[in-house]
């Protein structure tokens, strides 16, 4: 995925915070997630939001992938609070979605 992506992600979801008065967004992250071998391409990258709510600090992580097989596209997302998604977890979602026939 384009890093132009993710610059539009994270700027929308600052945008999301900025009124809130419950939760402070205190920072945002952002890495490309390992590759596996489902379709043609399977690429995906991780937004960790770093919040507050009073004195208690927490993460929220979104997983964002992209299956490509010929030139048909699926995009999905795996949102989870306080741990990230484990490796074989995208790669299970991903290949479900290319099993089923969702590139087809």
């Amino acid at each position: 995925m384009a890093p132009s992506v993710i610059h539009c992600v994270t700027r929308e979801l600052r945008r999301e915070f900025r009124g809130s008065k419950d939760v402070n967004l205190l920072g945002i992250t952002s890495s490309v997630l390992r590759r596996h071998p489902v379709a043609d391409e399977l690429s995906g990258f991780r937004v960790t939001l770093n919040l507050a709510k009073g004195k208690r600090f927490f993460k929220f992580f979104i997983d964002a992938f992209m299956v490509r097989q010929d030139r048909a596209v699926a995009e999905f997302s795996y949102m989870n609070a306080f741990q990230p998604a484990s490796t074989g977890t995208e790669y299970t979602l991903a290949q479900a979605i290319a099993q089923r026939g969702a590139l087809g």
